[in-house]
């Protein structure tokens, strides 16, 4: 297993526990998009959607803005963050925006994401990802329709 999709069933693991335990009410994280190139947020209440969560090159967007729209959370939010991401959380906490007690911070390590357009015009838009890898120079997304590697 490589070591993203290590991190991908970690990353459910530790969502699966935080709702079976009620330490969060919901987890914020990735699920895959309408097309292989695309990413959306997902917002995961049940311990059975966990399985939707993904973690791949592909996940760009910054989830902290979506702490904003549930800061009246009963309970706690987790948030999957990227390093980058973090200091748009810190930001909205020095801003008095969300209070820290109120959210739960699931760092991801990130070797560094992929251009959904340059993946779009490789990929057939209906194939799904099946595992992505990653070594020095690229990344390796493994489909359906075989194995496309990408420059990092």
């Amino acid at each position: 297993m490589s070591d993203l999709m290590k991190v991908q069933e970690n990353l459910r693991d530790i969502a699966r526990k935080l709702l079976v335990n009620k330490e969060a009410t919901l987890v914020i994280g990735y699920a895959p998009g309408s097309e292989v190139s695309r990413v959306i947020p997902a917002f995961i209440r049940k311990e059975e959607e966990v399985d939707h969560l993904i973690w791949n090159p592909l996940c760009v967007n910054n989830l902290a803005k979506y702490l904003l729209d549930y800061n009246q959370e009963p309970g706690k939010v987790a948030v999957v963050v990227k390093g980058c991401d973090s200091r748009a959380i810190v930001r909205l906490i020095q801003d008095n925006q969300i209070p820290r007690e109120k959210i739960i911070i699931l760092g991801i390590p990130c070797p560094g994401l992929l251009d959904p357009e340059t993946v779009a015009s490789r990929l057939n838009p209906n194939t799904q990802i099946l595992s992505a890898s990653l070594n020095e120079q690229a990344f390796s997304i493994q489909t359906e329709e075989g194995i496309f590697t990408f420059s990092r």
